[in-house]
């Protein structure tokens, strides 16, 4: 839409890297899926740049309890959440927390509350109790 000429938001809400794609399941892209990870979260960066986006705001890649790699593949998870956050400082970027939608085990779950059934998405309640407040307060700060 920006490309077509659709005018500029003043925030890009990203979610640079997604239980849904396949650079995700850590246990068959290992690093060629960290590397594509971080490759389309510099993607938003330079996105917002050329479009004069001033405002940019990170989801973190939140927990995969259908990975088949189980806490090893969590932990590339959390690694790759912990390079986000370092490339978000560096460039003004705000990092949603999301931790309080999961138990933070060394194989980390959502709390069933939260969880949508497939153990991949949050549910509508995560989105209510957390997501929207969180993400609320931040835009408030901003605009």
């Amino acid at each position: 839409y920006l490309a077509a000429g659709c005018p500029a938001p003043s925030v890009l809400v990203v979610n640079p890297v997604s239980a849904n794609d396949d650079s995700s399941n850590w246990v068959t892209a290992g690093q060629y899926g960290m590397t594509q990870s971080r490759d389309w979260a510099l993607d938003s960066i330079r996105l917002a740049r050329e479009y004069n986006i001033p405002y940019i705001i990170w989801f973190p890649l939140l927990p995969r309890e259908t990975s088949p790699g189980g806490a090893a593949s969590d932990a590339l998870r959390k690694q790759l959440n912990a390079e986000m956050r370092v490339i978000a400082a560096a460039n003004g970027i705000t990092f949603l927390d999301l931790s309080a939608l999961s138990d933070g085990a060394a194989l980390e779950f959502f709390y069933s509350k939260y969880d949508y059934g497939d153990g991949l998405h949050q549910n509508e309640l995560a989105n209510t109790e957390v997501l929207v407040p969180k993400l609320a307060a931040i835009l408030r700060t901003l605009l």
